[in-house]
């Protein structure tokens, strides 16, 4: 199963065009792997995509689809539990990574 493939970005591409007065300023990747959702969806929507992934691989691929589009922002490497917000954020998305923290886990990271 595709977890971010084409019918799961125009879902969601349907959904944050649904939420309105949405600010389109800056989104953060969590979990972001390889960059898909922030290529295909994320840097058409918002003025500056961040990711914030664990894994080193997965943050190269990232870094090589995103760096030469004028909309990426920053690549952070680390856990959620470790990340330190930077800024605010006008959009969080989060895919398969929301199920690795128990709920007192998530609320301290969205915090």
């Amino acid at each position: 199963m595709s977890v971010c493939g084409p019918v799961q970005i125009e879902i969601t591409r349907e959904l944050v065009s649904k939420i309105e007065d949405h600010k389109r300023f800056r989104a953060l990747d969590v979990g972001g792997g390889s960059g898909r959702l922030s290529v295909n969806l994320l840097l058409q929507n918002y003025s500056k995509v961040d990711i914030l992934e664990p894994c080193s691989v997965g943050l190269d691929k990232a870094k090589q689809a995103m760096v030469a589009h004028q909309y990426c922002g920053n690549f952070y490497q680390a856990k959620m539990e470790q990340f330190k917000w930077t800024f605010s954020y006008s959009a969080i998305f989060m895919v398969w990574c929301a199920g690795y923290l128990d709920r007192p886990q998530l609320v301290a990271f969205l915090r």
